[in-house]
């Protein structure tokens, strides 16, 4: 079944006020809420998305301004009792035949696809990287039954934030800059969420 994402990053915006879906406070623990929020053009990371094939219950469909699960079509994004404002949560909601702004989205992919990649700050490129390092190496370790935290963690996440910088062909800016950039961004971010966590020897 098609999932009708773009490929690479996109905004994930809200046909009722504009606003787009934005990780609460960059957080990246498995309760953090997903609320609607002012488009941020720097520093956006945390409202940065991709369509990766994962579980059943995970995926994702776009189809007519819905954005549903691919299990059950009737459940959708929804902003909580349709307020229109920043902050409102985004909750999954039965799918609405009218009545339905709040549910419905509009995906625009980073840059505006078209090779404006070229014109993004390397800011914006290596924090979209940096994050999408964490998360793999996050996934990874625990696929693997392995804990976040281990001795070697920063180094991992670098390389794995390098590689992800590298695969944005389109995008013209420094990259040598961005890599850099998107190395440190990673082991902040790593700090930031697991620092805390037990590691291993």
């Amino acid at each position: 079944m098609s999932s009708n994402f773009p490929q690479g990053y996109f905004y994930i915006k809200s046909r009722q006020n504009g606003f787009v879906l934005d990780v609460f406070d960059g957080g990246m623990s498995n309760d953090t809420q997903i609320i609607v929020y002012p488009q941020k053009y720097n520093d956006a990371s945390n409202q940065l998305w991709s369509y990766d094939d994962g579980f059943l219950n995970q995926k994702w469909g776009y189809h007519d301004g819905f954005i549903h699960v691919l299990a059950d079509p009737r459940l959708v994004l929804d902003i909580r009792g349709g307020i229109s404002k920043e902050g409102s949560q985004i909750i999954l909601y039965e799918r609405k035949h009218q009545n339905n702004a709040n549910q419905q989205w509009v995906v625009e992919p980073f840059g505006n696809a078209g090779g404006q990649y070229a014109h993004l700050s390397h800011e914006i490129i290596a924090g979209a990287a940096a994050f999408e390092a964490v998360r793999a190496y996050a996934r990874h370790q625990q696929n693997e039954g392995k804990p976040i935290a281990h001795p070697h963690a920063k180094e991992a996440i670098a390389a794995i934030a390098s590689a992800e910088l590298l695969e944005q062909h389109n995008w013209g800016g420094d990259k040598e800059q961005a890599k850099k950039a998107a190395e440190q961004a990673a082991q902040n971010y790593y700090t930031r969420e697991y620092e805390g966590f037990p590691s291993v020897q």
